[in-house]
């Protein structure tokens, strides 16, 4: 993975391989965080690549949209700007670049929301989590891991062609999905709604943004989906809990499959569990 994120779907290609569509027209992802279920599909190079091309991608993470924007455009510039951080990472040197990052840094304002800058923050911080306070800035503490992993230069370079022809844009999930059209297919990885712990809510984290992704913003979601998936394949994951199974039901067309996963994101033992997850889907 490029990045750290909680979340991340690289596991989910295997669950789903029968799932996807055998032609493709754009793939559409409006909720691309980390990018992981993307970029494994495109590293079934020699099966999909050929079939997902080209399409949209967004994030309403406008500093998330503005790494991968960088990334595509100039993969080496980032990775050498990166590198040079992560070789001389102390503490000192990550609150610095937190700072200069959340512009709060007047004489280095030329730095904020740089994309080299943020994947430095992104493998460096505390368990690889993107969290941002109500006033929109990067509040991670730093992480303690001794050996910092980090890609390599050809991985930079394969990502970047990977979004070569992909549209990326900082939005709303609805904006992205207006763009579907017969024969795309879709998937819809949003922040998951709360779960079950001893007969008590747990609740998932959810603070990827300022603006914390909301039930009402689920329920636009399905709506929209609703619409599209008469004409679109479409693929939904979230926790498989009683109130996603209400929200799609079998008798409007939803198929579901449940897979069962450790869920790391949680800072507490609590909160690192086995869970439950719903692969959701139509049949056109």
């Amino acid at each position: 993975m490029i990045l750290k994120w909680p979340g991340g779907k690289k596991w989910l290609y295997k669950e789903v391989q029968d799932l996807i569509p055998p032609k493709i027209n754009n793939y559409i992802e409006p909720f691309l965080g980390g990018g992981s279920f993307f970029f494994a599909l495109h590293n079934q190079n020699d099966l999909l690549a050929p079939n997902i091309s080209k399409g949209y991608l967004s994030d309403t993470n406008e500093k998330l949209i503005g790494f991968y924007q960088a990334l595509k455009r100039n993969p080496l510039k980032v990775y050498r700007d990166s590198m040079e951080l992560i070789n001389n990472h102390t503490e000192e040197q990550y609150y610095e670049n937190r700072k200069a990052f959340n512009g709060e840094i007047p004489e280095r304002v030329k730095e904020k929301h740089s994309a080299h800058q943020f994947i430095y923050l992104n493998r460096t911080c505390f368990n690889g989590v993107y969290r941002e306070n109500n006033s929109g800035s990067f509040n991670v503490p730093v992480g303690r891991r001794k050996k910092i992993a980090f890609p390599n230069k050809e991985y930079f370079k394969e990502c970047a062609k990977n979004l070569k022809d992909f549209e990326l844009t900082n939005c709303d999930f609805s904006e992205t999905l207006k763009k579907a059209k017969k024969g795309d297919f879709i998937y819809l990885d949003p922040p998951y709604v709360d779960r079950p712990y001893e007969s008590k809510t747990y609740k998932t984290f959810r603070k990827y943004n300022a603006k914390e992704f909301s039930i009402e913003d689920l329920e636009r979601m399905v709506e929209i989906s609703n619409k599209l998936k008469s004409k679109c394949s479409i693929l939904i994951s979230n926790f498989s809990v009683d109130l996603v199974k209400d929200y799609f039901k079998k008798k409007d067309g939803w198929h579901f499959r449940e897979t069962e996963k450790t869920t790391f994101i949680s800072g507490k033992a609590k909160g690192r569990t086995k869970v439950k997850e719903a692969i959701i889907y139509n049949k056109l």
